[in-house]
């Protein structure tokens, strides 16, 4: 009888069939823990190591499972707080399983008082036909008290992967924390090699130091296709805490059908902050960087970004229908609770909103055209775009006469990072670019001054930094495109400390070199 019923709770707590109907846990049928006290002790002492512990589903019946705390950092909760959990209903019988699936975790939502961060963003990538995890919401007790709302997640096993690919025997591999594929990631399942020798395939085609080969040898173990998809997505749905920017919260599978790795996304609570920032940020995962850092990826990425943007507007009414769901569960702990979750749940409006509204400035601005320069001649790089990385800055541009690019910071709690943008259709040749800036404060002092110039694309030739006094600053990059033609994409970055500083930038040339 146990199985049937573990099947009708996972059925209603995260239907597989339809994320986007996904039901809200019925209050009525609360999902119950049991630890008994020898487990308790066991879990205070070491909280990730799993304890055998029951659940009960209404007043249906209970099964022994294993269960661990879980959380990082200000997420992370004891058991006398509101703790998040990890259920491996197959830890202890082998053979037990909720549809097909052997874990989920119950995630206290502590990082997104709106509890809709997960849902949302796993359904984008559901929409955009990658692998996604399934998610859900519960009310649970534990031990009879009542620990409130939780955002349930489908765990990676092999009912994930039953789901998604005609093989589900290939490696399945846990990032764990901060860990890039050069690193011998933990191997959750697989029956592949354990020597982490495909790893090191992948690792090595990221690797290639020549453009078109790299991207070459990168589609031949790499479902890119799909990477292009996961990459936007992780980026466009701001996941600073991503593969992309911060080599963290990512699974990764070797698919034994097609003998390409593919990336899986993790960790999706914290989406839309800093809703501003650039579609290219600065990235830390190898695989990213390794695929950007070529002409022919920049160009698809773009592309599967436009491509993907359809996706978002519909976000605001899938935050009305959750909020629907979810408000009155939310109701019953309070009228605080409620203004809580009322006010985080318009801060994501407002995030969600002000995203669309920076992808389509981005994403939809005409394509350059091509800036054919003459041997020593120079013009005036224009048609810029701005972008706020951390914090905020209020960016103006005054494109009367010559361009001024203005960035003004005043939050005085945290550093911000702003950035302007301008893409460049450029012939073979060598080229230089001159950015003067300069600032209201004597800022441009020391090693690392708060202002740097950076490009995607062509090859560098040593950027350099000329100080001319603590309030003035020439950034200049030279750099040679070797293909018949390329865009580059030339990024002007500004950054305060905390402290109330304007820059001004301008002018910004472009100068071909002789040949």
């Amino acid at each position: 009888m146990l199985p049937s019923i573990l099947v009708l709770l996972f059925a209603i707590l995260c239907p597989i069939t339809c994320r986007a109907d996904t039901e809200f846990w019925n209050s009525s049928e609360k999902l119950k823990l049991h630890i008994g006290p020898n487990a308790m002790t066991a879990l205070r002492t070491r909280p990730r190591n799993y304890i055998e512990a029951g659940f009960q589903q209404g007043a249906s019946a209970r099964g022994e499972i294993g269960l661990h705390l879980k959380g990082n950092y200000g997420t992370f909760q004891g058991l006398e707080g509101k703790p998040s959990f990890t259920l491996d209903f197959s830890r202890f019988r082998s053979s037990q399983k909720v549809h097909n699936d052997e874990k989920v975790h119950l995630n206290n939502s502590l990082s997104d008082p709106s509890f809709m961060s997960e849902a949302l963003c796993h359904e984008l990538f559901a929409k955009a036909h990658l692998p996604a995890l399934n998610t859900s919401h519960a009310l649970v007790e534990l031990n009879g008290h009542p620990l409130g709302l939780y955002v349930v997640v489908q765990g990676y096993g092999k009912g994930f992967l039953k789901e998604y690919f005609a093989a589900y025997g290939g490696n399945l591999y846990d990032s764990e924390f901060r860990h890039d594929i050069t690193e011998p990631l933990r191997k959750s399942s697989g029956r592949g090699l354990d020597d982490h020798s495909d790893l090191a395939i992948l690792a090595k085609a990221a690797q290639e130091s020549d453009a078109h080969v790299r991207i070459r040898s990168l589609a031949a173990v790499l479902n890119l296709d799909q990477f292009y998809s996961f990459l936007a997505l992780e980026l466009m749905v701001c996941h600073f805490d991503g593969y992309a920017r911060s080599i963290n919260n990512y699974w990764l599978y070797h698919d034994p059908g097609s003998e390409k790795f593919v990336f899986l996304p993790y960790g999706m609570d914290q989406m839309f902050w800093d809703p501003e920032g650039s579609l290219f940020p600065d990235l830390q995962g190898l695989v990213a960087r390794a695929v950007l850092g070529t002409a022919e990826g920049r160009k698809d990425y773009r592309v599967r970004c436009k491509r993907l943007f359809s996706l978002f507007p519909p976000l605001t009414n899938r935050i009305e229908e959750l909020n629907l769901k979810l408000r009155p569960e939310m109701a019953k702990d309070g009228t605080n609770a409620l203004a809580r979750f009322d006010h985080a749940v318009q801060e994501l409006r407002d995030r969600v909103n002000k995203r669309i509204s920076h992808l389509h400035r981005h994403l939809f601005a005409p394509d350059p055209s091509l800036l054919d320069l003459k041997s020593d001649e120079q013009t005036l790089v224009s048609n810029w775009l701005w972008s706020i990385e951390a914090g905020t800055a209020k960016m103006t541009n005054s494109a009367t006469g010559l361009t001024v690019l203005r960035s003004r910071f005043d939050n005085l709690e945290k550093s911000s990072v702003a950035t302007w943008e301008a893409r460049l259709l450029l012939p073979k040749g060598a080229y230089l670019i001159v950015a003067r800036t300069a600032s209201d404060e004597p800022v441009f002092r020391g090693p690392n001054p708060p202002a740097g110039l950076k490009l995607w694309g062509g090859v560098d030739l040593g950027a350099q930094t000329v100080r001319i006094g603590a309030q003035h600053l020439d950034l200049l990059h030279p750099f040679r495109i070797e293909a018949d033609q390329e865009e580059v994409l030339l990024q002007i970055q500004l950054r305060s400390s905390g402290q109330p500083v304007t820059f001004e930038v301008s002018p910004v040339i472009i100068r071909r070199l002789p040949d």
